[in-house]
Protein backbone atom coordinates (compact mmCIF):
# COMPACT_ATOMS: atom_id res chain seq x y z
CA UNK A 1 0.00 0.00 0.00
CA UNK A 2 1.36 3.40 -0.98
CA UNK A 3 -0.04 6.80 -0.15
CA UNK A 4 0.35 10.30 -1.51
CA UNK A 5 -1.00 13.55 -0.14
CA UNK A 6 -0.94 16.51 -2.46
CA UNK A 7 -2.81 19.63 -3.42
CA UNK A 8 -3.19 20.40 -7.10
CA UNK A 9 -3.88 23.82 -8.52
CA UNK A 10 -4.30 24.25 -12.26
CA UNK A 11 -1.86 26.14 -14.44
CA UNK A 12 -1.54 26.84 -18.16
CA UNK A 13 -0.13 23.32 -18.68
CA UNK A 14 -1.48 19.91 -17.74
CA UNK A 15 -0.18 18.87 -14.32
CA UNK A 16 0.68 15.25 -13.51
CA UNK A 17 1.10 13.49 -10.18
CA UNK A 18 2.69 10.02 -10.19
CA UNK A 19 2.57 7.46 -7.41
CA UNK A 20 5.58 5.21 -6.81
CA UNK A 21 5.74 2.15 -9.08
CA UNK A 22 4.56 -1.07 -7.48
CA UNK A 23 5.09 -4.68 -8.54
CA UNK A 24 2.02 -6.22 -10.18
CA UNK A 25 1.14 -9.72 -11.37
CA UNK A 26 -0.54 -10.49 -14.68
CA UNK A 27 -4.02 -11.90 -14.19
CA UNK A 28 -4.42 -10.32 -10.75
CA UNK A 29 -7.05 -7.60 -10.32
CA UNK A 30 -6.15 -4.68 -8.06
CA UNK A 31 -8.42 -2.12 -6.43
CA UNK A 32 -7.17 1.46 -6.23
CA UNK A 33 -8.81 3.70 -3.64
CA UNK A 34 -8.26 7.36 -2.85
CA UNK A 35 -9.95 10.43 -1.46
CA UNK A 36 -10.44 13.43 -3.77
CA UNK A 37 -11.69 16.80 -2.55
CA UNK A 38 -12.33 19.25 -5.41
CA UNK A 39 -12.77 22.70 -3.89
CA UNK A 40 -13.15 24.56 -7.19
CA UNK A 41 -13.11 23.78 -10.91
CA UNK A 42 -14.20 25.84 -13.92
CA UNK A 43 -13.45 23.39 -16.75
CA UNK A 44 -11.68 20.13 -17.53
CA UNK A 45 -11.24 17.16 -15.21
CA UNK A 46 -9.08 15.44 -12.65
CA UNK A 47 -8.22 12.19 -14.45
CA UNK A 48 -6.96 8.88 -13.09
CA UNK A 49 -4.73 6.66 -15.24
CA UNK A 50 -2.59 3.60 -14.64
CA UNK A 51 0.83 3.59 -16.31
CA UNK A 52 2.27 0.14 -16.98
CA UNK A 53 5.98 -0.76 -17.06
CA UNK A 54 8.10 -3.81 -17.82
CA UNK A 55 10.55 -5.38 -15.34
CA UNK A 56 13.22 -2.80 -16.29
CA UNK A 57 10.92 0.16 -15.68
CA UNK A 58 10.25 0.92 -19.35
CA UNK A 59 6.78 2.33 -20.04
CA UNK A 60 4.57 -0.14 -21.94
CA UNK A 61 1.10 1.38 -21.94
CA UNK A 62 -1.49 3.31 -20.00
CA UNK A 63 -5.07 2.70 -18.98
CA UNK A 64 -7.58 5.51 -18.49
CA UNK A 65 -9.72 4.70 -15.45
CA UNK A 66 -12.00 7.54 -14.36
CA UNK A 67 -12.29 11.28 -13.88
CA UNK A 68 -14.13 13.88 -11.83
CA UNK A 69 -15.18 17.36 -12.91
CA UNK A 70 -17.47 18.73 -10.20
CA UNK A 71 -16.94 20.33 -6.80
CA UNK A 72 -17.25 17.45 -4.35
CA UNK A 73 -15.41 15.41 -1.74
CA UNK A 74 -15.54 11.73 -2.68
CA UNK A 75 -13.84 8.42 -2.28
CA UNK A 76 -12.58 7.24 -5.66
CA UNK A 77 -12.37 3.49 -6.29
CA UNK A 78 -11.66 1.52 -9.45
CA UNK A 79 -10.29 -1.81 -10.62
CA UNK A 80 -7.03 -2.37 -12.48
CA UNK A 81 -5.95 -5.52 -14.33
CA UNK A 82 -2.50 -5.58 -15.99
CA UNK A 83 -2.92 -5.57 -19.78
CA UNK A 84 -0.37 -8.33 -20.49
CA UNK A 85 2.17 -10.73 -18.95
CA UNK A 86 4.89 -8.20 -19.89
CA UNK A 87 3.56 -5.74 -17.31
CA UNK A 88 5.58 -6.12 -14.10
CA UNK A 89 5.11 -2.67 -12.48
CA UNK A 90 2.37 -0.06 -12.43
CA UNK A 91 1.90 3.50 -11.22
CA UNK A 92 -1.13 5.70 -10.63
CA UNK A 93 -1.05 8.94 -12.62
CA UNK A 94 -3.40 11.75 -11.65
CA UNK A 95 -3.74 14.45 -14.30
CA UNK A 96 -5.16 17.94 -13.94
CA UNK A 97 -6.15 19.52 -17.24
CA UNK A 98 -4.63 22.94 -18.02
CA UNK A 99 -6.65 26.08 -17.32
CA UNK A 100 -9.22 24.17 -15.31
CA UNK A 101 -9.38 26.66 -12.45
CA UNK A 102 -8.93 23.66 -10.18
CA UNK A 103 -8.13 23.58 -6.52
CA UNK A 104 -8.18 20.00 -5.24
CA UNK A 105 -6.69 17.69 -2.65
CA UNK A 106 -5.96 13.99 -3.07
CA UNK A 107 -5.13 11.80 -0.11
CA UNK A 108 -4.98 8.22 1.16
CA UNK A 109 -4.15 6.50 -2.13
CA UNK A 110 -4.20 2.72 -1.66
CA UNK A 111 -3.39 -0.21 -3.97
CA UNK A 112 -5.17 -3.32 -2.74
CA UNK A 113 -4.67 -6.81 -4.07
CA UNK A 114 -6.87 -9.79 -3.27
CA UNK A 115 -5.84 -11.98 -0.35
Amino acid sequence: MHGINNAAQSTTKNAHLFSPKIAVTSGTAYTINSYLNIKQITSGVVGFYIDEYDANGNWISGQYKTDKNVVSADNISFQYLPSSANVKQASLQVIVVANSGLLAYIDDVQWLRPN
